[in-house]
């Protein structure tokens, strides 16, 4: 065994709180109940795999090791529970597990154990802690593995919960995008004359709001084709109820604001674009049910010579 008094591996420190010299390049451990002959033996696991040797930080006590993750982190946190017990005994390693979590680190963590009840099972599964079970401990060939293992899954853990941040963040935004556009919408309905908008109260169907809204959640949920009937009859509904265009957007919107606000995790920029799309269907379609009618309603000004509406290009450029 190497005498790491001898090769320089540590520095001079008290036997219970040593440090490795700054110059290693391989894992940051930090390594809880153990002592230098512990460091030692897991040093010669390392160098047997010719591997960069690990930067070591040897704490004795669980209540150094809390302090210690406080101030700096680790690639691994090997805690060593030997008779049930950190070495030297006092402190249970599944009490260590879950305050590590709940210091808030999201350094990686395994428990080398001689047994494990079923509460360090629970503790180890809830801290996302790796658990090594057997007589071996720190001498067991497998110690690298594991210790891998455990760097790569809390890495893995680290990347979901950013990714799930940043795509939480992007729901956010979208929201607020939506959230705007649906209001500049409304602000054409404020534009309109008295006699083109109000309470769509007793000019509709009682039923016919929550008709729409279910069409409108199908269509954005499931895609924009196979609908051309139901928007067809939607059409002639509102023709027929002499609603205007913009009464027709506003019931659109009043739905549409509450499909937002119920879509969860869904995107909302992908709902209100779709929404849109069956919008401007629903409108063409009005549109030929007015005209087919022959009714002079909102689009009688289609019929005036362009002139008559006062467009000027000349005017528009000046």
């Amino acid at each position: 065994m190497a005498n790491p008094g001898n090769d320089g591996f540590f520095k001079a420190a008290p036997r219970l709180h040593t440090q490795v010299a700054d110059w290693t390049n391989g894992e940051r451990l930090l390594l809880v109940g153990g002592d230098e002959t512990v460091a030692a033996e897991i040093t010669t696991l390392y160098r047997a795999a010719n591997r960069s040797l690990p930067g070591m930080h040897l704490l004795a006590t669980a209540a150094a090791a809390l302090e210690q993750l406080a101030e700096e982190s680790f690639d691994c946190i090997l805690v060593i529970n030997a008779g049930g017990e950190l070495r030297p005994r006092g402190t249970d390693a599944l009490d260590f597990c879950t305050a590590v979590r709940a210091a808030g680190s999201t350094d990686a963590v395994l428990v080398l154990s001689l047994s494990a009840t079923d509460a360090l099972w629970k503790a180890a599964c809830e801290a996302e802690a790796e658990l090594y079970v057997g007589p071996a401990l720190w001498r067991s060939n497998t110690l690298l593995l594991l210790i891998d293992r455990a760097i790569q899954q809390r890495a893995a853990s680290r990347q979901t919960q950013r990714q799930n941040w940043a795509d939480r963040q992007r729901l956010d935004r979208e929201r607020e995008e939506c959230t705007e556009l649906i209001l500049q919408q409304r602000q054409l309905l404020n534009e309109a004359p008295a006699e083109q908008f109000g309470s769509l109260e007793g000019i509709l169907p009682p039923e016919l709001p929550l008709i729409y809204r279910e069409l409108l959640r199908t269509y954005v949920m499931t895609g924009t084709s196979g609908f051309a009937s139901e928007i067809s009859k939607l059409a002639q509904t509102f023709a027929l109820a002499h609603l205007t265009p913009r009464q027709v957007l506003q019931l659109h919107l009043d739905q549409l604001e509450l499909l937002v606000k119920g879509i969860g995790q869904r995107s909302a920029r992908h709902i209100v674009d779709r929404a849109n799309i069956l919008c401007l269907e629903l409108m063409l379609l009005l549109c030929e049910c007015f005209e087919s009618q022959n009714a002079r309603t909102w689009w009688a000004w289609r019929r005036q010579p362009v002139a008559d509406l006062g467009l000027s290009l000349e005017r528009r450029a000046a």
